[in-house]
């Protein structure tokens, strides 16, 4: 297995803080956060940890 192929399984998890930065920001790339995603930071921002 090659290494491009190890990063392809790796799982890419968001910092409390940087939550908490999107959060406060509103939106990502230009578009607003939907509600779902406001309750996913939200989660991330408090702590919780990340749920399959």
């Amino acid at each position: 297995m090659g290494r491009a192929a190890k990063n392809l399984n790796r799982k890419k998890v968001i910092s409390s803080r940087k939550a908490r930065k999107i959060l406060r920001h509103g939106e990502v790339h230009g578009q607003p956060l939907t509600e779902k995603q406001k309750g996913f930071f939200g989660a991330r921002a408090s702590g919780l940890p990340f749920k399959k």
